[in-house]
């Protein structure tokens, strides 16, 4: 089995070297598309400790604030 895909590989590496450089432009292009949030407290619920001590955190101190 793994003999007849190392073969369809070697025999199709044009092919198999024009998808992946196609599969690459692809994702170098959809990387501009990505957002990173950095401030995890958006994951945390609205009632959750860590979030009104956060919140209560950044009211008292609010130069730290990111």
């Amino acid at each position: 089995m793994l003999k007849k895909v190392a073969n369809i590989i070697v025999e199709k590496r044009k092919i198999v070297l024009a998808v992946m450089l196609a599969l690459t432009v692809v994702c170098v292009g959809l990387m501009t598309q990505v957002e990173i949030n950095e401030d995890m407290t958006k994951y945390l619920a609205d009632d959750s400790s860590m979030k009104i001590g956060m919140d209560i955190m950044n009211e008292e101190f609010p130069a730290m604030e990111q």
